[in-house]
This record gives structure tokens, C-alpha cells and sequence, in this order.
């Protein structure tokens, strides 16, 4: 018999996939050390086309850069590092520039994101502007940088010191709003993150009531930014540039915004560019109604949505892909919503424990009407009549579930969960009532669930937090094993989870 070896190029597609799904670094490790022994080839060819770009490293010392140099060497061409010289373990070697300096990298390594924590008080490092620098020059080739803690009227910080990095981010710095405008400018940075920068301790005068507006006024005009996100509670922005950035910008694909006060204007919103747009959940209704044309949005959380509301997005909000909604938006308003089988995929219901689901039939029903959804969310408790009755229903599109539920639910659900065959994925947390009795039922119904439902590729049942029962650890591994499309399992509290597990899951590469 004659067997056709598939293409390199299949092996990449699939090794890829194991790699964006697996978070836990005992597992990306375990994939870096199979995919390097399978061959010379695959050392060599196939690893350095695998994008590892979450693999995790969190430098304060030494023993993590040589963490790091033997990940490399290994192969592996991308990473997220994260480097605090502060956080230095006194029973090893500082971290020091030199320790930089000796890592080989590979030509084409790139650094996925680097995030530097800028503080240095307690350190021995007395000029953090050039050590920052000379780590920067080091990695050459960064896709995000993130600085946090820096302070610019100490240290110099001019547009020129981030070279050819185009999306910045920003954590408590104390730089001004003109210090961003000139970086953005000369960086022609294409998204910049604003986590409480300016920070409160940046001098201004104190008649300036919206700093934050200079930094929008700029970016009206602005045509390299794609993505602009501001979470600044220190510094306020006034509603009307809000509206006129919004109005005006014609680059921004994504705008997040934060702590926007005065009187809101009465104008309308015309922007067909913007793609995932984000206001305080209570008030983001008040952007979404001002829009008056069709949008290009496709990730919105409408907060409380109500009656009045439906036709506006079904008449203008035709491109979203995700939605939620929460507050005390009533489940009739959600069966709207629902049926008007808009083309997205992803539904989160964040409405608290006051949704009545006495109608929880007419739910399910609307459910079964929509064939757009994909992936369902609810951040409520779901009592196991709605839990049951939409499981049972066999959604022809639906593949995620995620819920808040009683360990008593899941339970009552074993039946419908065992024969399941359209969800893939189960993620269920858990209200407060874990004890070493009820962990053990809740654990047989685990292990039922995965006995019998064998369509399953990830389930995340966070409820265990003791050690299980030697037959029960031995049937978990058992029937895992035979689980031929799990890619992750979950069922830990506090990463609590046994040894043997441990080392079981990470051998089967099952993210947990």
C-alpha cells in the first residue's frame, strides 16, 4: 500500500492551531520539545514557521534569559516578554544590561510584545531611559510595546526612542498629552493604548478640565492610527470632541474610550470605518442611538438594550460579529434581538440574576430560529429547565456554551450533556457551594460527560479545588485518553490541579 506524505505546509496549518489554542506553558513547552524531535526537518524548518507569539516570558533575573536563549535554540522564532528588572530574586544574579546582551537571536525572531515595567527605584540600574533603549535595539523586531511606570520629566522620552515600532502602548506613565501627540506623530504609530497616561501625577494647570481632548482633537485628523483605546480615570475628555473624533477621523477601525463628562451634543454620528467601538457599558446607548447611517461595526456591547432600540440595529448595525448586553435589558427585548438573525456570531448576556426565565421555552425557541450564532455566553446563573431545554435542542449552529450555573445543575444536566452532538466547547462556572461530597458528585458527572460525549474539544469545569479520588483520577485519564478531538479540559480552581494530571494532559498536548 502506497502512503502519500502530506506537505509541509498542512503540518504548519495544524501545528499553528494546536499552538493559538494551548495557554498553559507546560503544554506550549511540551509542543516546542515534540515538534523539534520528530526530525532534523521539523527542528529546523517546520518550528520557525510555527507562531508561538503567546508563549509567555516574565524576565526579572538572569535564569529567565537563559530560559529564553534555550527556547531559541530549540527553534521557536516568536514570544511575548515581559521584563522587571524590580522583581529580581535576591538569591540570584540581578538582572543586568549584559545579560541582554549575550542572548543569540535568531534573524528572524520576532518579539510578539514587549512590555518593560519602567520603575527602577530599588535596582542597580541608573540610567533606565539607555537601558530600555539598548534592550529595544537588542530585539530588533517588536510588534507591540507596552511601557509602564515610566516618567518622562526624569527620563528623556522622544519619539526617536521607539524606532520602527508602530503600536505602543502606554501603563501610568507620566508623560504629557503633547509628549503623546508628538509620538504618534513621528512614531506614524498605528494603534496606541492609554492605561492611566497621562497619570495623575503629570503637571498641568489646573483650569485644564479635559486634557484628555487635546490627545482627541489630534487624532481627528490623524490618518495612520487604525486603533485608539484610553482608559484614564485620572484625566477627563468632554462628550463633544468624543462625537467629533468619532465624526471626523475617517483611519480608526477601533476606538475604546473612557471617562467622558459635560453636556453630550446633538449630533448624529456617521462613521463607516470603526469596527469594534467601546463606552462605559451604562452609557454606550448613547453613542449607538446617535448613529445614523449604516455602520461598520462588528464587536459592540450595547449595554441595557430596550424595545425601541431592535429596529435601530437591525436597520444599522448589519456587520456585527459579537454583541452583548447587560444591565437590566428584559428577556423579551433579548428574544428580539434573537429573531432579528443579524449575521453575528457571538452573543453574551451579562443581565445579572433579575432576567425571568419563567419563558425560557421562548428562549430556546428563538435560539433555534437564529442561524447565525455560533458562540453563546451567559453571566448569569442558568437554572436547569433553560440549561436542559437548550441543550436538548440540538442548536444546528451553535458550538460554545459558556454559562454560570449550580453544581446541582450540572448534575441534572448529565443526561442531555452526555448525548450532545453539536457543542464542542462547554466552559461552566460555578456559584459558592463546593464541599469534599460534592466535589465527588460533581466529579462523576465529569467523567460520565467525557465517557460519552466524544464530540467535545474543549470543556473548562472550574469547580475542583481538592485532590480526587485515586479511581476517580484513574477514569478521568482513562476516558480523556479515548477522547480523540480534546484539545483542552479544565477543571480546576487556583491551578490546583494533581501532578499526574498534569503531566498526563501535557504528554496528550490538552491545553488545561
Amino acid at each position: 500500500m502506497n502512503h502519500k506524505t502530506l506537505p509541509n505546509y498542512v503540518f504548519v496549518e495544524i501545528l499553528n492551531y494546536l499552538a493559538r489554542a494551548i495557554n498553559n506553558r507546560m503544554v506550549q513547552y511540551k509542543l516546542i520539545e515534540k515538534i523539534s524531535l520528530v526530525s532534523k526537518e521539523w527542528r529546523f524548518k517546520i518550528l520557525p514557521r510555527i507562531n508561538f507569539s503567546h508563549v509567555f516570558f516574565y524576565i526579572t533575573n538572569n535564569k529567565r534569559i537563559e530560559e529564553l536563549q534555550a527556547l531559541l535554540n530549540r527553534g521557536v522564532r516568536s514570544a511575548f516578554i515581559r521584563i522587571n528588572p524590580r522583581a529580581e530574586m535576591k538569591s540570584v544574579e540581578p538582572l543586568h544590561l549584559k545579560h541582554f546582551q549575550n542572548l543569540k537571536l535568531p534573524k528572524n525572531f520576532n518579539a510578539s510584545r514587549v512590555d518593560i515595567i519602567a520603575y527602577f527605584g530599588d535596582t542597580t540600574i541608573t540610567t533606565p531611559h539607555i537601558f530600555i533603549k539598548e534592550i529595544l535595539d537588542i530585539f530588533k523586531k517588536i510588534d507591540v510595546l507596552d511601557l509602564e511606570n515610566y516618567n518622562s520629566t526624569t527620563q528623556n522620552l522622544s519619539p526617536n526612542f521607539f524606532g520602527d515600532i508602530r503600536k505602543l502602548e502606554f501603563t501610568n506613565c507620566c508623560i504629557t498629552a503633547q509628549d503623546v501627540n508628538d509620538i504618534i506623530e513621528k512614531t506614524k504609530c498605528i494603534s496606541l493604548v492609554l492605561r492611566s497616561t497621562p497619570s495623575y501625577s503629570i503637571i498641568t494647570d489646573d483650569s485644564k478640565q479635559y486634557l484628555m481632548d487635546d490627545i482627541y482633537k489630534y487624532c481627528e485628523t490623524n490618518k495612520t492610527m487604525e486603533s485608539l483605546s484610553v482608559y484614564n480615570f485620572y484625566w477627563r475628555g468632554s462628550f463633544g470632541v468624543g462625537l467629533s473624533l468619532i465624526n471626523n477621523n475617517t483611519t480608526l477601525t477601533e476606538l475604546n474610550l473612557t471617562n467622558l463628562h459635560g453636556d453630550i451634543p446633538n449630533i448624529k454620528i456617521n462613521n463607516n470605518t470603526i469596527k469594534k467601538f467601546y463606552y462605559d457599558n451604562r452609557t454606550s446607548l448613547q453613542f449607538i442611538r446617535r448613529w445614523d447611517s449604516p455602520s461598520a461595526l462588528q464587536s459592540i456591547n450595547f449595554g441595557l438594550l430596550e424595545e425601541q432600540d431592535i429596529a435601530l440595529v437591525g436597520r444599522n448595525f448589519r456587520s456585527l460579529n459579537s454583541v452583548s448586553v447587560c444591565g437590566d435589558t428584559p428577556v423579551d427585548v433579548i428574544i428580539d434581538l434573537i429573531r432579528l438573525n443579524n449575521p453575528f456570531e457571538r452573543f453574551h448576556i451579562d443581565t445579572g440574576d433579575n432576567i425571568n426565565f419563567k419563558n425560557h421555552n421562548e428562549l430556546v425557541n428563538a435560539l433555534l430560529q437564529n442561524n447565525k450564532l455560533k458562540y453563546l455566553h451567559f453571566s448569569i446563573t442558568l437554572p436547569p429547565d433553560a440549561l436542559c431545554a437548550f441543550i436538548k435542542s440540538q442548536h444546528p449552529t451553535i458550538r460554545s456554551l459558556k454559562a454560570n450555573i449550580e453544581s446541582s445543575t450540572l448534575v441534572q444536566a448529565t443526561e442531555v450533556l452526555k448525548y450532545n452532538t453539536t457543542l464542542e466547547k462547554l466552559e461552566f462556572t460555578f456559584e459558592k457551594d463546593s464541599t469534599s461530597e460534592r466535589q465527588t458528585i460533581v466529579m462523576d458527572t465529569v467523567i460520565e460527560i467525557i465517557k460519552h460525549n466524544l464530540n467535545l474539544v474543549s470543556l473548562d469545569c472550574l469547580y475542583f479545588d481538592a485532590e480526587l479520588q485515586n479511581s476517580q483520577l484513574d477514569q478521568l485519564i482513562q476516558f480523556i485518553d479515548l477522547n480523540p478531538y480534546l484539545i483542552r479540559f479544565s477543571i480546576y480552581k487556583n491551578n490546583k490541579i494533581p501532578k499526574v494530571l498534569q503531566t498526563f494532559l501535557a504528554n496528550k498536548l490538552i491545553d488545561f
